[in-house]
């Protein structure tokens, strides 16, 4: 059997992927909860230009996360973690005044 003609004979069985398509019935929320970071963390909100304020200046993290909140937590003297979450976006360090990962 020729493997272009098992594609087409596939579990579609010749019909179309739109005559089995059917609404999910699982609820979805309108928008995920804001996620909670712990007291020891500075929470800054994402501007809508990807910046968030930081000591009377603006950093660049990223427009994705545009209206979502990071943590940031000091791990050395002005070094900073910046996190969404649990993830690392990068390290701010405050002496060469830029953002590295």
């Amino acid at each position: 059997m020729s493997t272009t003609k098992s594609v087409r004979t596939g579990l579609l069985e010749g019909r179309t992927p739109a005559s089995q398509y059917s609404v999910s019935t699982r609820q979805m929320p309108d928008r995920i909860p804001a996620i909670e970071y712990e007291g020891h963390l500075i929470v800054r909100s994402v501007r809508s230009n990807g910046c968030i304020k930081w000591k009377n200046e603006h950093l660049f993290i990223s427009e994705v996360l545009n209206g979502e909140r990071v943590g940031l937590e000091e791990t050395d003297y002005g070094i900073w973690s910046i996190y969404f979450g649990t993830t690392l976006l990068g390290i701010l360090d405050e002496q060469e005044d830029r953002i590295v990962g």
